[in-house]
């Protein structure tokens, strides 16, 4: 393993370099920054399994370069040292990735101890627990909090017993009350991508959490993965607490430019419903409007649920087209999906979030499909676009979209991936319902007919008709498992058009009809 130590200081670098022992926890390479530049350059060319990084380089701030390991989606672990004990800045580093936060002066045993939790995060114990609330986890770590710890496995099943009993132990208020809420909050539509906004908001939810924490009313909890959303238990002093977060959202809104919202689950009963209570949180949060100033929306019985529709169609012909590295095409069947999806969203927070997990899913099989890398930075890009406005906002998000779609054809022509054999492949999966001609894949793939329908053989070690029929059996034995369709309509559905020809290709390949298998299925 590599670490890199990153501060403006050569006394402390030589103190961290001395106070370390790396070859105990298999560090090998050490390497050295004295800016945030150049500490950027060598995390690119090394690639760092460990950074430890002061918050203040020169005239620079250490959380650039934990902005710059999420953005490249880095798996380096890092470590922040500081001469401030500023609760803002702690926060705002574990909602980056920072896995501990140290002051100078060092402490051996303290740097070692953090050291040793970042190689454990490298080399993970198959024993690790569930990664919700990840920020809080690292915070508590730092500032013991046992409560805390405790409120927060009332939101796992399998803890919540537990929890519950040892809470009413060592929290009178607990014991005594029998109603609870729940509010959310998305990060998705947080501006986490500018520092100023991170740092005002951590001290923000620190000044939350203080205040109920200090009143025994609640707590709050903050997730980093994968936005940082933040969730607001609330167990006594329900609506006089829910006036003062409703006030401090509007100042906080007011001194920020960036309206701070949140779904709220109303009165449910506790310990029994606070599953119940977080997703009426999330499912109220999700009809907040965009553009009006509502700051905290209630629950209510009659709210629509996400919708469940799927665009598989579009979505196939959209992949195709990428697959071909057609453009004309690609952008009709853009055009196509993105208003059918746009057609049964509504014009809200929850419908903008439906309809980027939309573009979320289509991206990642399109990686999928072409052997790409996702990137790793799709879901904190949804803040980038964020107006506050519906149709600002879709319209953004559609250019992002039809863009980064497009960007993995540019980038496999830039690479001359030779792999055009798993295109072919993935082609003829995705079209398995439609009539095939060789000569025409050829010409969608620029190929001479003879030189694909050869190579493919050889690829494979089969014929690409042979290829088709099975993907075509397969979907319609999933079909005759799963559905009440008429065999003739999976026929035509799966390809093969003529019901005979169908029967027998089905009998070759599983040895049984396709009424056989369906009764024995």
């Amino acid at each position: 393993m590599k670490a890199l130590i990153v501060d403006d200081e050569s006394h402390v670098v030589e103190a961290v370099q001395l106070l370390v022992p790396w070859e105990k926890y298999g560090i090998t390479q050490t390497f050295v920054a004295y800016s945030v530049p150049e500490a950027c350059d060598v995390l690119d060319t090394e690639q760092p399994e460990i950074a430890i990084v002061d918050v203040v380089i020169s005239d620079m701030l250490g959380i650039e370069i934990l902005k710059y390991i999420k953005t490249e989606n880095l798996r380096t672990q890092t470590i922040v040292l500081s001469g401030h004990d500023d609760y803002r800045y702690t926060r705002a580093m574990f909602v980056l990735g920072a896995v501990d936060y140290l002051l100078k002066p060092i402490v051996p045993e303290e740097i070692e101890g953090a050291v040793r939790k970042a190689v454990d995060l490298v080399q993970p114990d198959t024993t690790a627990t569930d990664p919700s609330f990840g920020v809080d986890r690292q915070l508590k770590h730092i500032f013991p909090d046992h409560q805390h710890s405790l409120f927060r496995k009332l939101f796992r099943s399998e803890l919540r017993e537990v929890a519950y009993r040892e809470l009413c132990m060592v929290n009178a208020h607990v014991g005594e009350s029998r109603r609870c809420c729940v509010l959310f909050c998305s990060g998705q539509f947080l501006p986490i991508y500018s520092q100023d906004y991170v740092i005002a908001l951590s001290g923000f939810l620190d000044m939350l959490q203080n205040t109920l924490e200090t009143n025994q009313v609640g707590t709050l909890f903050q997730r980093n993965e994968p936005t940082p959303d933040v969730v607001i238990f609330l167990y006594d002093g329900i609506e006089k607490t829910l006036q003062m977060i409703e006030k401090s959202c509007r100042t906080f809104s007011r001194e920020t430019g960036r309206q701070m919202a949140m779904g709220s689950s109303g009165i449910c009963a506790f310990p029994e419903e606070i599953d119940d209570a977080r997703k009426k949180a999330i499912q109220a949060y999700g009809q907040l409007p965009c553009s009006e100033e509502i700051v905290i929306r209630t629950y209510e019985p009659n709210m629509p649920n996400p919708s469940g529709n799927e665009y598989h169609k579009k979505e196939e012909d959209v992949l195709s087209a990428l697959l071909i590295n057609d453009q004309t095409r690609y952008d009709r069947a853009f055009a196509l999906w993105w208003k059918a999806i746009n057609s049964d969203i509504q014009q809200n927070r929850g419908g903008l979030s439906a309809l980027y997990e939309h573009f979320l899913s289509l991206y990642r099989r399109a990686c999928e499909s072409m052997n790409c890398s996702t990137g790793g930075d799709e879901h904190t890009a949804f803040a980038s676009f964020y107006t506050g406005l519906f149709a600002s906002t879709v319209t953004r998000m559609m250019n992002y979209a039809k863009d980064r779609l497009w960007d993995l054809c540019l980038m496999q022509n830039r690479q001359k991936n030779d792999s055009w054999v798993e295109k072919v492949a993935n082609y003829l999966t995705m079209n398995y319902g439609k009539k095939f001609s060789q000569q025409e894949c050829a010409d969608l793939f620029h190929l001479n007919k003879d030189y694909m329908c050869r190579h493919f053989r050889e690829y494979y070690g089969v014929n690409m008709v042979a290829f088709l029929n099975d993907v075509r059996i397969r979907k319609a034995q999933e079909l005759l498992r799963n559905s009440d369709m008429q065999i003739q309509e999976i026929a035509e559905k799966t390809g093969f058009f003529d019901v005979k020809y169908f029967s027998s290709q089905f009998k070759k390949a599983t040895g049984q009809t396709p009424r056989g298998y369906r009764s024995n299925g």
